[in-house]
């Protein structure tokens, strides 16, 4: 193993005994991540945060699962009085599995939200943007968003699930939703996360729909206004034609995966490497 490293930008911390321009490498990652979800939410050059994302790097998912004392997990994302905190594998080939990544971008995604988003997202939509921005992908000059490839909707398509009811999805408001023992049997929460994500990936590739979003998260945010009338209102379509365009969007599976090229003010970023003793490593790891 290498020595242990810390590296620090802007809003990252990142800890571990890893090499460090694969580290190097993830952080530069996160950050561009952090400044899209801002950029796609309209707000040029953000304040840096308040409490920096620490993630810790470990070599593989064995010394991760060692060191939580869990097995079977490929990540941990968790808030803590510090701020988040991120625990995830890079091994030396940086074939990280791309879950584990999608997890804590998924999960990221509401805390960078979170943070400056004054009126709250309907619950339905902040679990579909989240899924929909957590598969970015960083290939040289070009992010591209909007792959489909993600975990909740994969296990929709392995495991033959049926979508459940629209008016449920679009009803989840501040709350998830309550499933009917029907539902629970056949899915309920993966497919809400699946049909969330699909209803936020077709509206931003429809034009007609993707332009009235401010519209809709400025009337679901009325004092006493129905969800589904909000959705309708705004929308100009009814809940069920909706649903039959979003789920043929989804059989023609030919997604809408946006590519941008943003400049250096997004791709670019300053950070100090330092190495750091195994003492004081393990001091931020407690």
């Amino acid at each position: 193993a290498k020595a242990p490293i810390k590296i620090e930008s802007e809003n990252i911390v990142f800890y571990g005994d890893v090499d460090p321009v694969i580290a190097e490498d993830r952080v530069q990652k996160w950050e561009i991540y952090r400044k899209m979800i801002y950029a796609l939410s309209g707000v040029a050059n953000p304040d840096p945060d308040q409490q920096k994302l620490t993630i810790y790097g470990f070599y593989d998912t064995r010394e991760l699962q060692e060191f939580t004392g869990n097995r079977g997990i490929a990540g941990v994302y968790t808030q803590s009085v510090d701020g988040p905190i991120f625990l995830t594998s890079i091994n030396n080939n940086y074939i990280e599995d791309g879950f584990s990544e999608q997890v804590g971008f998924h999960e990221y995604t509401h805390h960078v939200l979170n943070s400056f988003v004054r009126e709250g997202f309907p619950r339905w939509w902040d679990e579909g943007f989240a899924n929909y921005l957590a598969t970015m992908t960083v290939d040289n000059k070009t992010v591209a968003i909007g792959d489909p490839s993600v975990g909740h909707v994969k296990s929709v398509v392995e495991n033959r699930l049926s979508w459940i009811d629209p008016e449920t999805v679009l009803n989840a408001n501040v709350f998830y939703p309550n499933y009917t023992r029907r539902e629970m049997r056949k899915g309920g929460p993966v497919v809400f996360y699946a049909q969330s994500w699909l209803y936020v990936h077709y509206i931003r590739s429809q034009p007609k729909y993707n332009d009235k979003l401010t519209d809709y998260l400025q009337l679901i945010n009325t004092p006493g206004i129905d969800p589904l009338d909000a959705f309708e209102q705004a929308f100009a379509v009814g809940i069920d034609d909706f649903h039959k365009e979003a789920a043929k969007y989804f059989r023609n599976d030919d997604f809408v995966v946006n590519q941008y090229q943003p400049g250096p003010n997004i791709m670019k970023t300053e950070m100090s490497v330092e190495k750091i003793s195994e003492g004081n490593l393990k001091k931020a790891q407690i």
